[in-house]
């Protein structure tokens, strides 16, 4: 079979578990795709890391019956956060990609901007805001980690509801309807087993990030206390976009791409997001990054279109 004809640009989404390369062709038209296992360095080191990139993108080249240089692409990769990281990573890169963009993976999420200004959201374990203006200036707000933020995440909720519960044994807050079900996912004998369970060595962030589900639910059958966590915890996101845009001085209506579980899956949460957003400012196009990997892709073939007929 004849391979699509080129240029080829590639997106790849390299998360903390599986690394995703897809390959799309001028139009932006998906033509090929390969999922290999993580790629972050911070867990694999930069020699293994540029392996499982090299893999994926000879995978997608086999696919495509096709062995040159891909014409531009978008590298996102979890654990690249340091100065140095990209340098480190060009060399083997660019082999492969003329010109690669290399950038953490939660920068994946401004390509849901079709090419334009505004603020990307990402609201799953963990939460931050980043943007992006016409002059090029990138922008981030929240991304400090669990410990001092985390705002409006799964974590947060988590959180919530581990503090609803031990409020309720304390008699200091009213009985939750969510607390036998809490102790039974974690398999525990009694409510006061969370203390030991929330600080042993094994109970991962993803761990209380997965209590989210009590809050939400909570909320959304209208349990106050819930309701008001998950408002703050919106509030709290729409203020991290705001401060982005604002410091980027994006005027007008407001571009978004949103990316990230809590935002994705929960339309409820989504909507409360937005509106607190909407309470501050006015909102312009509102984009679901799905497929980062995808939207990558396309992203950088919109900017080759946009270079090749200025």
């Amino acid at each position: 079979m004849t391979a699509p004809r080129g240029p080829y640009l590639v997106g790849i989404d390299g998360g903390g578990t599986k690394t995703t390369t897809v390959v799309v062709d001028a139009s932006g038209n998906e033509v090929a795709r390969h999922t290999g296992p993580t790629s972050n360095p911070a867990v694999i080191g930069f020699d293994a890391t540029a392996q499982v990139l090299d893999e994926g993108l000879w995978a997608a080249r086999a696919v495509l019956g096709f062995d040159g240089v891909f014409a531009g692409g978008w590298i996102g990769l979890a654990g690249v956060d340091r100065p140095g990281d990209r340098e480190r990573l060009l060399p083997s890169l660019t082999e492969s990609i003329a010109a690669p963009r290399i950038t953490n993976d939660g920068e994946l999420v401004l390509s849901g901007l079709g090419g334009g200004d505004g603020v990307g959201l990402i609201a799953g374990t963990g939460s931050i805001a980043m943007g992006r203006n016409a002059a090029g200036e990138r922008i981030r707000a929240g991304g400090w980690g669990h410990v001092i933020g985390d705002e409006g995440s799964a974590w947060a909720f988590g959180v919530a509801a581990l503090k609803a519960v031990a409020a309720e044994i304390d008699g200091t807050g009213e009985p939750t309807p969510f607390t036998s079900s809490l102790v039974a996912h974690w398999e525990l004998d009694d409510p006061r087993q969370i203390v030991t369970r929330t600080s042993a060595p094994e109970t991962s962030k993803r761990d209380i990030a997965r209590l989210a589900r009590f809050t939400m639910q909570a909320a959304i059958e209208g349990w106050e206390p819930s309701l008001a966590a998950v408002r703050r915890g919106a509030d709290d996101l729409a203020i991290q976009v705001c401060a982005v845009a604002r410091r980027l001085r994006i005027d007008g209506p407001l571009d978004l791409a949103l990316a990230g579980g809590l935002l994705l899956n929960l339309p409820f949460y989504r909507d409360l997001v937005l509106k607190a957003i909407a309470a501050r400012r006015p909102l312009g196009t509102v984009a679901n990054v799905t497929d980062p990997a995808l939207s990558a892709a396309r992203d950088i073939a919109l900017a080759h279109e946009d270079e090749a007929h200025p």
